[in-house]
């Protein structure tokens, strides 16, 4: 199977339908260097926190902003500010293939709940003692909001519960 690389400065409007499919997990993008909306590379990026996106896409993905493009670098001279981002797909994958589709409801369910906290979005998954517990051993606060934490925090937060529900399942 082969793999691509894209280099663009793609249409503003169109971005969030661009990133989607070709960062999906199966697409065959090895690396990308795309000309974007600063606040968008930021939602991507998890950058300065994470975003429901960037948590789905950074087990396959590593971002980087490689430079901030001036407004006078357009014509027509753009009303935001842009960035030249860095898109690598990661050799290894911090995921299975076998978890991605888990992974990704797990993460929604996380960042969809009408909760401000994690803690009570996952009150019917985890045990106070059981989240008190992944909160020390992964050093998030017993507070946390879904942007708080890492992509590695999400992941040992998945593995937790799916540890927990292995456990019932086999009761």
């Amino acid at each position: 199977h082969s793999e691509g690389k894209i280099f663009a400065n793609i249409p503003y409007n169109h971005t969030a339908l661009i990133l989607r499919k070709i960062l999906h997990e199966r697409s065959k993008l090895r690396e990308g260097f795309l000309v974007l909306q600063k606040e968008a590379a930021r939602r991507v990026s998890g950058s300065p926190q994470e975003s429901l996106f960037s948590i789905r896409v950074k087990p396959f993905f590593e971002f980087q902003v490689l430079s901030h493009l001036r407004r006078t670098d357009f014509w027509p001279v753009p009303d935001v500010d842009s960035v030249l981002l860095s898109i690598k797909r990661r050799a290894c994958p911090l995921i299975g293939t076998e978890d991605v589709a888990l992974y990704r409801d797990f993460v929604q369910y996380g960042f969809g709940r009408w909760k401000p906290t994690l803690k009570s979005a996952f009150k019917n998954v985890f045990t106070y003692k059981q989240w008190k517990r992944l909160a020390r051993e992964l050093e998030f606060p017993l507070n946390a909001t879904p942007t708080e934490l890492s992509v590695e925090q999400w992941l040992g937060l998945y593995y937790g519960f799916k540890q927990t529900r292995s456990k019932k399942l086999n009761q």
